[in-house]
């Protein structure tokens, strides 16, 4: 049987849309869904300490760092273009974000076609949802380890907030500019006194401002957010499933984690923002 390598790429809800993306792709094409993951600065932990991969339908590798830079990356200047000389002659077709992969994501049928009537294994190198899947298949495949439970309760302390606020900031531009606080707070004006919620940021001083303001109603991870270090990721899988379990969630425009949060556990998604609908 062909196989198809999946190499997710970017932050955690990122590589969680592309290998499901990958996966349901495989089965469709009748391949061998193979995840090849690649611990780096975005994403620096090894999925089983995030998930149970034993409900992933998929073989997992972990290439060490020269194979997965000459062979699985994608061809750029840090591995010297080596995948651009190498990886055909290891892969009947290759796809990659940003080059030709995108023009295929409003198209699930000719990726499917283009797949099927490759010669040899696949690669597909991605952080997007490249390939349409169903919501509960999501859900199926995705449980998150003991050791995230562990962090999420002691997060939460027992208490079980029905909403969730999401705010991305950093460096990203898009949320940023168009999901201002006072949009947020505007939404959480809804809760009672008695009501809590959840706070995710990658910002201490938003979680600083909700505190003054919100007080014991505010849940948040009393931990800096940090997204180089395997413990940073570990919190960040634990927040989104504590998102996941709660009803509703107000999430940053252009940020992929409420989404996923979403899919994870089935809550209502609303974004939060200038542009949003």
């Amino acid at each position: 049987m062909r196989k198809l390598f999946i190499v997710p790429d970017g932050g955690l809800g990122n590589r969680l849309r592309a290998i499901a993306s990958g996966i349901w792709l495989a089965r469709a094409a009748k391949c061998e869904p193979v995840i090849v993951w690649h611990a780096d600065a975005m994403c620096q932990v090894n999925l089983d300490d995030i998930l149970n991969t034993e409900h992933i339908p998929a073989r997992v590798i972990t290439p060490g760092k020269a194979i997965y830079r000459s062979l699985f990356e994608i061809p750029r200047r840090r591995n010297l273009y080596l995948p651009a000389l190498l990886s055909p002659m290891r892969f009947g077709r290759r796809f990659y974000d940003n080059r030709n992969l995108m023009a295929y994501c409003d198209d699930a049928p000719e990726l499917l076609r283009a797949s099927i009537q490759a010669a040899g294994d696949l690669l597909f190198f991605s952080g997007q949802e490249f390939f349409d899947f169903p919501r509960d298949f999501f859900r199926q495949i995705f449980h998150v380890s003991s050791d995230v439970v562990r962090k999420a309760e002691a997060i939460l302390r027992e208490k079980r907030p029905r909403i969730a606020v999401q705010i991305r900031r950093t460096d990203h531009d898009v949320a940023i500019e168009n999901s201002p606080e006072d949009a947020f707070m505007e939404k959480l004006s809804e809760l009672s006194h008695d009501d809590c919620f959840f706070l995710a940021t990658d910002d201490e001083d938003v979680k600083a401002r909700f505190r003054v303001r919100y007080g014991p109603q505010l849940i948040t991870n009393a931990t800096e957010a940090r997204r180089d270090t395997r413990e940073g990721i570990m919190d960040a899988m634990a927040e989104l499933w504590i998102m996941a379990q709660t009803e509703r969630i107000y999430g940053s425009l252009g940020s992929s984690f409420p989404e996923v949060a979403a899919w994870l556990g089935g809550a209502e998604l609303i974004r939060v923002g200038r542009k949003a609908k």
